[in-house]
């Protein structure tokens, strides 16, 4: 980042630090989204992870981040391809 011109380098440095800090809204959400992210990834995977995707699960910390992460320990990893597939192949017939 130290090539970065001063004002896009001032603007990252803002970011970063409202992100770490918590303090907007936007940034909250990013926060949840970022762990949600994670345990998708480490869902799909499924290997040794439980103990993460609990601590992931409580670290959540609003309401629709800890409904996402109930819905997607839920649903098949594999679910939203085989969505796409079938409607893929449901628009080729169409």
């Amino acid at each position: 980042m130290r090539d970065l011109p001063g004002p896009a380098r001032d603007g990252v440095h803002g970011v970063i630090a409202e992100f770490e800090e918590q303090r907007s809204l936007e940034a909250f959400c990013a926060r949840n989204a970022d762990t949600l992210e994670c345990l998708l990834q480490a869902r799909a995977s499924a290997q040794g992870v439980e103990p993460w995707i609990a601590s992931s699960l409580t670290s959540l910390r609003t309401e629709t981040g800890r409904r996402l992460g109930r819905e997607a320990l839920e649903t098949d990893p594999a679910a939203w391809w085989d969505d796409a597939v079938v409607a893929a192949q449901a628009n080729r017939t169409a």
